[in-house]
């Protein structure tokens, strides 16, 4: 139970640094899944004193003091160049192949994907 349980909360969690992702318009390997969850009690201090806040638009107005966004190291900016010293043929390629989805079907499937979800009323019913 205990496993499911945690399962449950990690998928959660980064349902909700994924959404953190998107409205700072930054990838999700740059969001910090352990601030975001830190973070949730920070929110949750501030709803006490305002019951109209909402979570999303709350992270990301305070994104900078809980350190959501994680710092672009030297390593990181290294290993982005020879991705794309690597991979540039293919990504400049414009010929359709059955086995790289198009982006038309990436857009398709990721608003497939895509559903509404209240994190407040989720963790609400926790407390």
């Amino acid at each position: 139970m205990q496993i499911y349980a945690t399962w449950i909360f990690y998928a959660v969690l980064n349902d909700l640094s994924a959404d953190v992702a998107v409205a700072l318009q930054q990838p999700l390997e740059r969001i910090s899944v352990e601030m975001v969850f830190r973070s949730l009690y920070f929110f949750h201090r501030a709803r006490s004193h305002n019951s109209q806040l909402q979570l999303i638009p709350w992270l990301v107005e305070h994104q900078r003091s809980m350190g959501l966004v994680k710092a672009v190291r030297q390593r990181h900016r290294r290993n982005a160049a020879r991705s794309l010293d690597i991979w540039a043929d293919a990504l400049t390629s414009h010929q359709w192949h059955p086995a790289r989805p198009t982006r038309a079907l990436i857009i398709l499937w990721s608003g497939f994907l895509a559903r509404p979800f209240n994190y407040v009323d989720l963790l609400n019913s926790f407390l």
